[in-house]
């Protein structure tokens, strides 16, 4: 059955005419103005005049096993219920991490949590490494593991100024950074590596000095909770100017008297002259939450999807860049490489909402999982 979207007003993430786009098994087959089911086909369709259409959300941090705060207990999320937690914020492709707890739980389980959410119709992915490095391999080496496992695509998180990783040394990034680069290579995977920011500020001139000399590639250098605090903000200022930063929109797992804002953040950082490109904003759904201390994944990933809205319609933001800094941007870094744009040819992952940015149908690989508002039973 083919799937024929009407007057959409499409951000492919760029702002293009009034057109429709035509959905046939998981690809976009064509985009035009006025195409017309072809006589024999079954095709379905969904009237999209008056609302907004855009690729699907991509997601490329949050924690599927919790992040570790819980006392030893592995948090295991029921797959659908993370992952309906998901479609109901727009997201069709997610990249999960184990967290800093790598002790009590293992990557094993973090891949057949990803292997469910995969099942459950969502494009899922994970990191290999782990809060202190390479703590968390599954083949023995970061390397051989983005050779080998199909679904894991880059490297991370690794703790930082964070009392729980200890401090980076030299040796220990340019151990990091030449595996990824060599494991990216042979699996055609991205090497990116992610260091997630902790609350030990003293520590982030020394430990960033450390990532400024010794990474090789700065677009594949990525920093994570730069909106944890004002400090972590500036720093994450000066090193997006060259490196990647990454926006939590979730700050529940942070001290909200010191968290800033997604929607705030981005707009400091456009403001500050960070390229669009260096910029991506991810969900931290799971994150073992500090205030409330009920960790709930639809608040969480409503956090997301909040942001991505009141970026365009609060901060004012062009609505073809914020398309792009929570769905096109992550797809180029972590060589997810159907998805993030719509195009003919490309995987048919598009969110539609209505003018006032609520989510109204969400197709993932041309499937439709949200209708309606609704998470569309399988």
């Amino acid at each position: 059955m083919l799937t024929l979207l009407k007057s959409c007003e499409l951000y492919s993430p760029e702002k293009e005419e009034i057109c429709d786009i035509l959905l046939g098994g998981n690809r976009i087959l064509a985009i035009g103005k006025e195409l017309f089911p072809q006589k024999g086909l079954i095709t379905e369709i969904v009237n999209c005049s008056g609302y907004k259409v855009f690729p699907g959300l991509i997601d490329p941090l949050c924690f599927p096993c919790g992040d570790g705060n819980d006392h030893g207990r592995e948090m295991l999320f029921h797959p659908t219920l993370f992952a309906d937690s998901a479609k109901l914020a727009g997201v069709s492709s997610l990249i999960g991490t184990l967290g800093w707890n790598d002790i009590t739980r293992s990557p094993d389980t973090l891949l057949r949590k990803t292997k469910e959410l995969c099942g459950k119709q969502i494009k899922a992915y994970t990191y290999t490494g782990g809060f202190r490095g390479n703590s968390a391999v599954m083949t023995g080496s970061i390397a051989s593991d983005l050779t080998y496992i199909a679904e894991i695509k880059a490297t991370g998180a690794i703790g930082i100024a964070d009392h729980r990783s200890g401090l980076l040394s030299e040796d220990i990034v340019s151990t990091t950074h030449a595996e990824a680069e060599a494991g990216a290579e042979l699996g055609e995977k991205s090497a990116v590596v992610v260091y997630l920011l902790g609350e030990e500020k003293q520590h982030y001139t020394s430990q960033l000095n450390i990532l400024n000399k010794m990474t090789p590639v700065f677009r594949h250098t990525m920093l994570a909770g730069v909106n944890r605090n004002a400090e972590a903000l500036e720093a994450g200022k000066k090193f997006g100017m060259k490196g990647l930063v990454n926006i939590a929109a979730n700050t529940t797992g942070f001290f909200q008297e010191d968290a800033i804002e997604a929607k705030t953040a981005l707009k400091e950082y456009l403001r500050a002259g960070v390229p669009i490109k260096n910029i991506i904003i991810s969900s931290y759904a799971g994150i073992e939450a500090v205030k409330p201390q009920t960790t709930n994944l639809e608040t969480q990933y409503g956090m997301f999807y909040s942001a991505f809205c009141e970026s365009i319609s609060d901060i004012n933001i062009p609505t073809d860049v914020v398309a792009k800094v929570f769905s096109t941007n992550a797809s180029k870094i972590f060589r997810l490489n159907d998805a993030g744009i719509i195009k003919e040819g490309m995987d048919a992952d598009i969110l539609v909402s209505t003018n006032d940015f609520k989510p109204v149908h969400l197709f993932i690989r041309g499937t439709q999982v949200l209708q309606d508002r609704k998470v569309v039973e399988e």
